[in-house]
């Protein structure tokens, strides 16, 4: 979770769960757990985009927010 923490905090623009998961060397499935997590208790904000323009789900993007929410 530290890891995850610190890889969001460092960027300055919102990162997508790939990019986590290859900076931290966590599994995607890992990550993803940790950003939602994390998303669910205010700490990071999801942002959906679609960034080419097809249908279909757009990608969600994590950016830092910081402090906690809880439950």
């Amino acid at each position: 979770m530290r890891e995850v923490i610190y890889c969001v905090k460092r960027n300055k623009e919102a990162m997508d769960c790939d990019e986590v998961a290859a900076q931290t060397g966590l599994a995607y499935v890992t990550a993803h757990r940790y950003l939602d997590f994390l998303a669910d208790r205010g700490m990071v904000v999801r942002v959906s985009a679609s960034l080419d323009g097809r249908p279909g789900r757009p990608k969600t993007f994590y950016e830092w927010k910081g402090g906690l929410k809880t439950v």
